[in-house]
């Protein structure tokens, strides 16, 4: 079973965090993620629909406070997912740091620069673009 954007984007749209995040880029995450597979699981143990760690679940609990208890649900991963992302945009008001936060991990962003992040990370943010782009041009 495969979610839809369009879920992603309702299940977004049910819950505010500051800032606001689209619920299109999301969805792109989902998507170069996991490619909508709910069930997914890395070779680095990442889960769901959104790949979270078992730290990032923990984290998104306890210091974020949203009940996050299970990456396999695409519902709760996607409303888990856009709080998380608003915490990011709070710490990187930068679109990139965040996505390569998102992928390599908060610290590793606050001490690195960009020519520091490792290929996988760089391959993450262009996919991730070009899924954006895509579900942007959509509308059109």
């Amino acid at each position: 079973m495969k979610v839809t954007v369009e879920q992603i984007m309702q299940w977004a749209s049910e819950i505010e965090t500051n800032p606001e995040i689209n619920p299109k880029f999301l969805a792109a995450i989902a998507l170069t993620e996991s490619s909508l597979n709910p069930y997914a699981i890395s070779v680095k143990k990442a889960m769901g629909l959104f790949q979270f760690m078992p730290i990032t679940v923990r984290d998104i609990r306890d210091r974020l406070g949203y009940n996050f208890t299970d990456p396999f649900d695409p519902e709760q991963s996607t409303k888990a997912a856009k709080v998380y992302l608003a915490w990011l945009f709070r710490h990187f008001s930068d679109k990139n740091k965040v996505l390569a936060a998102w992928n390599w991990g908060y610290g590793n962003v606050k001490t690195h620069t960009i020519y520091e992040y490792p290929t996988e990370t760089k391959n993450f943010i262009t996919k991730v673009d070009y899924y954006f782009s895509e579900l942007l041009d959509s509308d059109n």
